[in-house]
C-alpha cells in the first residue's frame, strides 16, 4: 500500500541530536522484534504508543534544554516536530506496529490538526520554528499527505483552529517575547479542510477576499453535522481595504447545522438561514464585529426576531456595527406593538451601537440580574425614554452588584462629549458619547440666572436617581466630572460606607470638596466609627469612657462620615486652587472625630536618600510642594505615595 509521508526538515543541531538517538531507538525495537515487547496485547501496545506520542513530561524536559540554546519562541515548534516524528517513526518499525499504529485514528487526528493549524500561524522572533514555516512545502505538494491524514483520522471529529490556541495559552508564561500573529489562510486550503465538513467540530479561519470566495461556495452543499463552532474572521487586502463586511451565503450548511453552538464573525455578517430554528435553538455563544456595511447590518428589530429562538444563549456581543439603526417612522411603529425577548441563560451581554438601536434592545430584552453587562451607545443627543431604557437597565445592574457584595467601587467620569461609569471591569461597563444639540439643554432648577443644564449633567443625574441605592454600599469612587452636580452631592450623602475617594485632580478637587463641606441631618445613625489608626484629634485615653461617648454622640456627623482616604493622580493636585480646596476639608473634617488620616499621590517614588521622604520637598517634581506636606503634618495627616 503506497503512503505518503512529509519530510521533516531539521535545522537545529540540538535537535538532529535528539533525533538520532530516537532512530536509534527504532533499530533497536527492529531488532528486538520477537521480543517480549511484540508479544504484549495489541490493546495493551497501542495504550504504549499513545501513552509514547503524548507524553507532554518528555515533550516539556527537550523544550526545556533546548531553550538554553534557542528562544521560547521555537519550543512549540520543537515540541510539535518531536510528536510527529514519534507518531511516524512508530508506524515504521514493523508490519505488526505499522498496522497497530495505522489502527489507531488520534495518532493522525493529531498529526492532522497540527498540519492544518501551524500553516496559520507566524511565529515572531525567528528561531527554529520560524526556518520550519519558512521552509514547509508548498500546499499543493502537499495535499496528498492532507488527504492520506483525513483519511487515517477517520471518523473523528476534527477541530481546525483551536490545536495552536491551545498550546500558546498552556505556555503563554513562557512566551515572554514572541506573540502568534494570523495570516490569511490558503483559499486552497480551505477547499480542501470543507471536503470534510462532516467530520469538522470546530473551525476557526482568518480569510481575505479570495479565502472567503472559496469558503462561501464550499459550504452550501452539504450540512454540518458535527460542526459546534464556527469563527470567521474576514480582512480585505490593502488593495480591497475599502470592501464592505460580506454576508454568509444564503443556504449556509444547507440549513442543516443541529449542534452549531458557538458562532464568531468578524468582519463578516451572518445571514437569516444560519440563525435559523435549526441551529439557533442550541446557540450558546454569538459575536458579530467589525463590520463595514451602513445600513446592510441587522436592524435591531431584525436582531430582536433571531434571539427570540435561542433559549440557551448565555454570552452576546454586538458591536461595531452589528447593529443597524432603524428609520424613525418604523422604529416608533414597532415600539408599541412588540414583545419582550428573554434570555433566561444568559451570562454575557455587549452591546455597542447608536443609542437608538442598543436603546431598543434593551427596551424588550429581558435577562437575570447577574449578567456580565457592557453597554457603548453613541449619538446621544438629548433626554428620551431610549437613553432612560439604557440607564434604567445599567442601574439595575449596578444596584444588583452593590446587593451581591460586588458593588464596592465605582467610576463616574464624563465631560463634553462623554459618560463613562463601571465598577473598573469589563464586566460592568457604560459608555455614552454625546452629541448635544440645542434641545438638550434645559434652564438650571432653582437658579436665578437662568443657567443652562448641559447634557452630560443631565444624563447623568438621571442615573443617579435611579441608581441611588447603588452609592450606600460603595467603598471606593473615582470621580472625574466638570462640576459637582446637585445629584451627585445628594447620593454622597447617602453614601454612609464610603472611605476612599480615589484618582481624584486638582481641578475635581476644588469642585468637589467645598459642596462636602456639610453636616448630615441630625436623625442620621451611622453604627461603627471607622478605626483610630493613626488619626489625628484628641487622643482617645485622655478621655474618660463617657465623655468619650458624650463627645462622639454630641458631633454631627459630616456627608460621608466613613471617608478616611484621599488619593490623588499628581502632586498637581496640591498647587492653586485645588489644594485651596483641600486644605480648607480637611482642616473641617479635623474639628470633628471624623477627620481624614491618610492622603495619598500616585507618582514615582523619589529617588533614594531625598530628603523629607514622608511629608515631601520640592526640586525633583516628584514630591508635592513643601508647603503643602507641612500643612498636612500640622493636620497630623500620613502622606504616601503610591
Amino acid at each position: 500500500m503506497p503512503v505518503a509521508v512529509e519530510t521533516i526538515t531539521t535545522e537545529s543541531p540540538l535537535r538532529s541530536l535528539h533525533l538520532k538517538k530516537h532512530r536509534a531507538g527504532v533499530s533497536d525495537a527492529k531488532e528486538a522484534g520477537s521480543s517480549a515487547v511484540s508479544r504484549l496485547p495489541k490493546n495493551a501496545l497501542a495504550s504504549i504508543f499513545l501513552e509514547a506520542a503524548f507524553d507532554e513530561y518528555e515533550h516539556e524536559s527537550f523544550s526545556s534544554s533546548a531553550s538554553s540554546t534557542y528562544s521560547d519562541s521555537s519550543s512549540i515548534s520543537e515540541s510539535r516536530t518531536l510528536t510527529k516524528t514519534t507518531i511516524l517513526s512508530l508506524s515504521h518499525v514493523n508490519s505488526l506496529w505499522r498496522t497497530l499504529s495505522l489502527s489507531l485514528p488520534s495518532l493522525w487526528l493529531y498529526l492532522l490538526e497540527s498540519e492544518l493549524d501551524y500553516g496559520s500561524i507566524i511565529e515572531n522572533g525567528g528561531g527554529a520554528g520560524a526556518v520550519h514555516a519558512a521552509a514547509m512545502k508548498p500546499l499543493w505538494k502537499r495535499k496528498q499527505w492532507f488527504r492520506e491524514l483525513f483519511r487515517r483520522s477517520d471518523p473523528l471529529s476534527i477541530n481546525i483552529g483551536s490545536l495552536q490556541h491551545q498550546q500558546y495559552t498552556r505556555r503563554s508564561s513562557h512566551l515572554l517575547n514572541t506573540t502568534p500573529v494570523s495570516r490569511a489562510r490558503d483559499p486552497e486550503l480551505v477547499g480542501l479542510e470543507l471536503e470534510y465538513l462532516d467530520r469538522i467540530k470546530t473551525y476557526r479561519v482568518f480569510v481575505d477576499e479570495r479565502g472567503w470566495e472559496t469558503l462561501s461556495s464550499c459550504v452550501v452543499d452539504q450540512p454540518a453535522e458535527v460542526l459546534e463552532t464556527l469563527s470567521i474572521a474576514f480582512k480585505p487586502t490593502v488593495l480591497a481595504s475599502a470592501t464592505a463586511s460580506p454576508q454568509l451565503p444564503r443556504n449556509i450548511f444547507c440549513g442543516h447545522a443541529p449542534r452549531l453552538e458557538k458562532i464568531s464573525l468578524r468582519g463578516c455578517l451572518p445571514c437569516p438561514e444560519i440563525l435559523a430554528v435549526g441551529s439557533r435553538e442550541s446557540l450558546k455563544a454569538l459575536t458579530v464585529s467589525q463590520i463595514n456595511a451602513p445600513g446592510v447590518a441587522p436592524t435591531a428589530e431584525r436582531w430582536l426576531g433571531y434571539l427570540s429562538g435561542m433559549p440557551h444563549l448565555e454570552q452576546l456581543v454586538l458591536k461595531d456595527g452589528a447593529i443597524s439603526t432603524p428609520r424613525k417612522q418604523k422604529r416608533s411603529k414597532a415600539s408599541h406593538v412588540s414583545s419582550p425577548v428573554e434570555l433566561s441563560s444568559l451570562r454575557e451581554l455587549t452591546l455597542e451601537g447608536g443609542v437608538e438601536a442598543v436603546g431598543a434592545m434593551l427596551q424588550r430584552l429581558e435577562f437575570p440580574d447577574f449578567v456580565s453587562l457592557s453597554i457603548v451607545c453613541s449619538d446621544v443627543e438629548q433626554e428620551g425614554p431610549i437613553v432612560d431604557a439604557v440607564l434604567k437597565t445599567f442601574a439595575s445592574r449596578v444596584e444588583v452588584a452593590s446587593k451581591m457584595g460586588l458593588g464596592s467601587f465605582l467610576s463616574v467620569k464624563g465631560n463634553e462629549g462623554m459618560i463613562c461609569i463601571s465598577d473598573g471591569t469589563p464586566s460592568l461597563k457604560l459608555e455614552l458619547h454625546l452629541t448635544p444639540s440645542d434641545r438638550s439643554t434645559s434652564l438650571h432648577p432653582g437658579s436665578n440666572l437662568g443657567r443652562t443644564t448641559p447634557l452630560w449633567e443631565t444624563v447623568l443625574s438621571s442615573f443617579l436617581a435611579l441608581g441611588s441605592a447603588a452609592f450606600a454600599s460603595l467603598t471606593q469612587l473615582e470621580l472625574h466630572l466638570p462640576s459637582a452636580p446637585p445629584a451627585l452631592i445628594k447620593v454622597l450623602s447617602e453614601a454612609d460606607k464610603l472611605e476612599r475617594l480615589v484618582n481624584l485632580t486638582g481641578a475635581m478637587a476644588k469642585r468637589l470638596l467645598p459642596q462636602l463641606q456639610r453636616e448630615l441631618p441630625p436623625s442620621t445613625s451611622i453604627a461603627t466609627p471607622p478605626s483610630r489608626c493613626c488619626s489625628p484629634g484628641p487622643e482617645p485615653g485622655l478621655l474618660s469612657q463617657s465623655d468619650s461617648n458624650s463627645s462622639a454622640l454630641s458631633q454631627p456627623l459630616p456627608v460621608l462620615p466613613n471617608l478616611h482616604t484621599l488619593h490623588f493622580t499628581s502632586p498637581e493636585a496640591f498647587v492653586g486652587g485645588g489644594f485651596v480646596a483641600l486644605k480648607g476639608y480637611l482642616k473641617w473634617r479635623s474639628m470633628g472625630w471624623r477627620a481624614i488620616r491618610f492622603v495619598q499621590v500616585s507618582t514615582p517614588p523619589p529617588a533614594r536618600g531625598h530628603a523629607q521622604l514622608q511629608f515631601g520637598a520640592e526640586g525633583n517634581g516628584l514630591l508635592i510642594p513643601e508647603e503643602a506636606a507641612d500643612a498636612l503634618q500640622k493636620l497630623r495627616i500620613g502622606l504616601g505615595y503610591v
